[in-house]
């Protein structure tokens, strides 16, 4: 057999090209300035203390419901108290935890209804000509549904976020409740008082009166 020598050279590993962009696992910049701010407890105590102290003074100062004072010809509500007010709820809500995290998973999950409810505006300004457009005055029908299905979805999105001891949520307390006695006693009684309740509710709800007709062109007239 013959063999041939070969000039010793360092293999050539093949290396995949390092691209600019970065995948999913690794950490961006920004990302790395949002773990940041949560590690500063900026989601868990700042966010939601400026969002109960704007919605509690924006209410007592619309309501105005400790009194008013009067600076020049117009009176304003006493911005003083209502903000001392604002401020010590605010912090009464950041102090309690379990409220805090329910807070947070809420609005995150009503941000999805609003989106729906663009997109379903969205789509439906296609096929509508140009020009300011009512959804209650086109679509009543589908006007109310939207409102009673924000409505029940925000019901079910606040018993989500709120938990019991053993960190169900109340939406899946609930949900056990009436799937384990949905053959018992009590669950029919429910669904009774709230099928009696709808009955009485469109038997005696009140009607609306259907416009007059109009009259045509060719009425009676007196003759000449």
């Amino acid at each position: 057999m013959f063999f041939i020598n070969l000039p010793n050279k360092k293999e050539k590993i093949y290396k995949p090209r390092q691209y600019f962009f970065k995948t999913m696992e690794e950490q961006t910049v920004f990302g790395g300035v949002i773990d940041f701010i949560a590690r500063l407890g900026f989601y868990d105590v700042i966010l939601p203390f400026l969002l109960t102290f704007t919605l509690i003074y924006a209410i007592l100062d619309k309501t105005r419901i400790f009194g008013t004072e009067k600076i020049g010809e117009r009176e304003f509500g006493k911005k003083n108290l209502n903000a001392v007010i604002a401020f010590v709820m605010g912090l009464l809500v950041v102090f309690v935890k379990p409220l805090v995290r329910a807070i947070n998973e809420a609005l995150a999950n009503i941000v999805v209804l609003i989106i729906i409810g663009v997109f379903f505006m969205v789509l439906i300004a296609i096929f509508l000509e140009e020009g300011p457009k009512s959804l209650k005055t086109l679509y009543e029908g589908w006007y109310k549904f939207f409102i009673w299905f924000m409505f029940v979805g925000i019901i079910l999105i606040f018993l989500h976020a709120f938990r019991t001891e053993d960190e169900r949520t109340w939406l899946r307390v609930i949900w056990d409740f009436f799937g384990l006695s949905w053959t018992s006693s009590a669950a029919a009684a429910v669904l009774f008082v709230i099928g009696l309740i709808a009955f009485m509710y469109f038997v005696t709800k009140p009607r609306k009166p259907k416009p007059p007709e109009e009259e045509g062109a060719g009425g009676t007239g007196t003759g000449g």
